[in-house]
């Protein structure tokens, strides 16, 4: 439909869009007073039927309706960081995001869906083991503080020097440690 000016006042249907985003926000009859035309941010060309995940957005030059897509407040994954992001704009997903979350921090994205990564997952079970590994030799260290201080001032007995022994060797133990048969979870622990 296209509107025309008349020489007096006239109540036509209207479709009315925001001001920024063009989008449809609400449609409804407004009165025009003879030698007027149509309200800013309104327009009488009837917006199309829209789906989920889209939104008729007003085209002001063409004087027509577009579908855009609308993903604001859904939540995102970047595909190479794993990070969630909140959508906030009209239009396509961001590149490289998905709506699929990861399952797990060793997966990977490959191009469809999440897939486990055997090289993250072992990478991370190093990690894991070296940090386990870094806390056993803390809580080592601090079993046998006093012994060493006893053993520098000779005061130290025969039997707490057995002990400090003993925590000497779980050290060296700890410290011998191979991960390179550390692959998954199973053989993580």
């Amino acid at each position: 439909m296209s509107f025309t000016m008349k020489d007096e006042a006239q109540v036509i249907h209207v479709y009315n869009f925001s001001s920024d985003t063009k989008e449809l926000i609400g449609r409804g009859d407004s009165y025009i007073p003879p030698h007027t035309g149509i309200p800013a941010n309104s327009t009488d060309v009837v917006p199309p039927e829209i789906s989920k995940d889209k939104v008729a957005v007003f085209d002001e030059l063409k004087q027509e309706w577009l579908i855009v897509e609308d993903y604001r407040g859904k939540e995102v994954f970047d595909v190479e960081t794993k990070c969630a992001l909140i959508i906030t704009r009209l239009g396509p997903l961001p590149l490289n995001t998905t709506t699929v979350p990861p399952t797990n921090l060793y997966d990977k994205w490959n191009g469809v869906e999440w897939v486990k990564d055997a090289n993250l997952l072992k990478a991370g079970m190093i990690d894991k083991a070296e940090m386990k590994r870094i806390n056993l030799l803390e809580e080592a260290n601090g079993m046998m503080a006093d012994w060493r201080i006893e053993l520098l001032l000779g005061t130290i007995s025969d039997a707490d020097k057995e002990k400090l022994n003993k925590w000497m060797v779980y050290i060296k133990r700890l410290k011998l440690m191979d991960y390179n048969s550390i692959s998954d979870e199973e053989s993580f622990t």
